[in-house]
Order: C-alpha cells, then structure tokens, then sequence
C-alpha cells in the first residue's frame, strides 16, 4: 500500500513540474515574439529617421528584465498566489514581454474562483493595459483609450470565464477523487465485516455440528469411565457410539475446512451428507439422543406435520440447527433427563419449536450424578449464543426460560409460504 501511495505521489509530482515546463515555454516563446512586434517598429522607424534608438535602450531592457521577473513570479505563485499574481499582472503595464504570464495570471487568479481576488486582479488588468497604452510610445495601429478599455474588459473578462471553468473542473476532479476514495473505504469495511460475519458463521456452524458430536462422546464416554455395572455388550456400545461420533465429528470438521480452503472440496466422498428430508433430520436427532439414554417424544399437530416437507430450505436449516443445539445443551446440562419436542406452525406464518426438560437430577443413576455440570441451566454458552444469533438471522427470536424445576428453550421462525 505504501508503495502504491509513493508512486501516486510520484506521478502528482511530475505532472506538475511537466506543467510548469510548459507554462514556462509558452511565457518565453509567444512573450519574444511580443515584445519583437512591440518594440520592432519603434527601432525601424528611428532608423529609418536616420535617429538614434539609444534613448529607448533602457526602456527595452527594462521591459525585458521585468518580463523574466513576471515569470518568474508566476512560477513561485503556489505561497502567496493573490499576490505574487497581482505583482504579475501589474508588470505587464510596463512590460510587453509578461504579456503571456499574465494572461496565465488571471486565469490562475480565476481557478481559485473567489469573487474578492478576481475582482482585485481583474481591476489591476484593465488599469495595466490602460497604461501600457500610455507609457509606450504611440503606434500607427494603437486604438483609442476607450476601444482599449473596452477591449481590456472584454479580454480580462474572456480569461475569468476560462478560469472560472478550469478551477470548476479542477474542484470537480478533487470532489471525484473523494468520493472515490470514500467509496473504497466503504468497500473495505463492508468486506471487513462480511469477513468478520463469515468467520462467525463458520464458528457457529463448527459448535452447532462438533458440540452436538462431542456432547455425545463426552456423556457415554463418562458412562464407561462411572459406570461399573455395565455387561460387555453395553460397554462394547457404548464404546461404539464413541467411535462413530468421534469419527462424524472428524467428518464435520473436515467439511468446514473444505469449504474454508476451496467450496468444491465440500463434495469429496468423506463428508457426511445432511438429511435432505425435514423427517430424517428430526429423526437422525432423536436418535442419537435416545442412544445417548436422553429419551426424546416428538409432540406435533396434523397441520403442521403435513406442510413440514414444504418448508424452504433455509428455514430447514434452522429447524435443525435449532432442534440440535437444544438436544445438546439438554445433555450436556441435564443428561439422562426426558426431553419433550414440540413443534408447531403453519406457512405463510411461523414455526415454532419448544424443547423442555426437567432439570432436577433425581432420576440420574448415584454414580453418574456427579458428572452433572454445577453450571445455570439458563446461562447462555457459546451454543446458545450462536443459536441466538442464527434465530436473529432468520428474523424469529429466541427464548430461554426455568421455571418450577423445567429448562424450555422456546424459539420461532418464519415460516414463507
């Protein structure tokens, strides 16, 4: 970036000093011709008299020297432009060779388009030709005072104009460039933030599959580590449950870092495929709550269950998402206690899911209770902080309640037609 800027700067610095060289030429090249013209005549015609031009020596040579101060003057014009510039344009009374620059001069005070200085410069220029008609010595073709101040005004007001309409394109080209680089600053913060939003869905979704995948290998696997009484089939399940989530989790894991490093890796053979079917997802879930010894019963209308396979994909992702988080934060805060689903809702309206548990440990084994968490049922983790979000997301809400011993997490969705 820094190099980008350099060069930047780098460019703006030759673009001016190429602008000056020219400037520069022109002031000295049409300024000699000028000062020729205006001075060739008046040496003819003394030599043609048989005079000497000696008394017009001085004059010429002043006309010159103040010429060269003109452009010079011109040039160091960026410090004290309403000044150096009025010097400039005031010389050109006594000067026929600033001529050039100080037609420069009047269009450079005009590009700063303020009303005060334009009037300033523009009365100085006018008075400067009236006196250059009168301090130079009279030519056949020199016009009356009055043609030359109407022509002076006309001049003078020729070269407003034309700065008037470069400081215009000047301020348009700065306002540009603005806005330019405002809309890129914009540009970058929202690529910041949909970063920062992508890497909290990539979060989200990493806790909502490995915490539901983790929850399970943690409880059965606490189940063999206090449990004593269990016979060698039990153990040999319970170690399998282990296993195979374990080896889903590994599987979820993978398929986020697929998408992370390239989108189309998501497609290799080793990444589980979600349920495509509303039914099977739900069903996936019971299941591997009740193997978990977390028993779940499912309550849920004729309505609602005929129009379930129609809702969008979007929202069917959510549905699971939310079912998901709340069956695992239910065993992770409550394991072994019966978990009551219920869902509810129709199109065109929302979709409701309510899970509820009991969160006394009465019913737990003596042996297990100790693996119970002493944490707040309702304290929101990083689960349900990402479900909160993802609910917000879908513009639904989210609520967690206890009350008389029972853990609900109550959310609802919309539900398009």
């Amino acid at each position: 970036m820094s190099s980008t800027f350099a060069m930047a700067r780098h460019t703006a610095r030759a673009a001016r000093v190429w602008g000056m060289l020219w400037r520069v030429t022109v002031m000295v090249a049409i300024g000699l011709v000028i000062f020729t013209e205006t001075w060739a005549p008046i040496t003819d015609a003394a030599d043609a008299a048989g005079s000497s031009w000696d008394p017009f020596g001085g004059r010429i040579a002043l006309d010159a020297l103040l010429g060269v101060v003109a452009i010079v003057l011109y040039t160091l014009r960026q410090r004290w432009p309403m000044l150096l510039l009025t010097i400039v344009v005031a010389i050109s009374a006594v000067s026929s060779f600033a001529s050039v620059a100080v037609i420069f001069g009047v269009v450079a005070i005009a590009t700063r388009r303020r009303r005060g200085e334009i009037i300033i410069v523009s009365f100085v220029f006018v008075a400067a030709q009236l006196l250059n008609g009168a301090i130079f010595p009279p030519a056949p073709d020199d016009l009356p005072w009055l043609e030359t101040l109407l022509v002076a005004v006309a001049l003078n007001a020729v070269l407003v104009l034309i700065g008037l309409y470069l400081g215009g394109r000047q301020q348009l080209v700065l306002v540009l460039h603005e806005r330019a680089e405002q809309i890129q600053r914009e540009h970058d913060t929202r690529l910041e933030a949909a970063a920062m939003a992508e890497r909290t869905r990539i979060a989200r979704d990493m806790h909502d599959s490995l915490a539901h995948r983790l929850s399970l290998v943690s409880l059965h696997a606490g189940v063999l580590e206090y449990r004593t009484d269990l016979s060698p089939e039990q153990t040999r399940m319970a170690a399998g449950i282990v296993r195979e989530n374990a080896r889903l989790a590994a599987s979820d894991l993978r398929e986020v870092l697929g998408i992370l490093r390239d989108p189309s890796e998501a497609a290799t053979k080793d990444v589980v495929r979600a349920p495509e079917s509303v039914w099977e997802a739900l069903d996936l879930l019971m299941q591997e709550s009740r193997a978990a010894d977390s028993p779940v019963e499912l309550s849920i209308d004729k309505k609602t269950a005929g129009q379930l396979n129609h809702l969008p994909p979007a929202s069917r992702g959510h549905l699971q998402r939310i079912v998901q988080e709340g069956l695992t934060n239910a065993r992770k805060h409550a394991p072994w206690q019966p978990i009551d689903l219920r869902l509810a809702g129709s199109r065109g309206r929302r979709l409701s899911v309510i899970l509820t548990n009991p969160i006394a440990a009465d019913t737990v084994p003596g042996d297990a209770r100790e693996q119970i968490p002493k944490l707040d049922p309702v304290a929101s983790g990083f689960g349900l902080v990402g479900l909160n979000e993802r609910v917000k997301i879908a513009a639904g809400e989210l609520t967690i309640t206890r009350t008389d011993g029972v853990f609900a997490l109550q959310a609802w969705i919309p539900w398009p037609r």
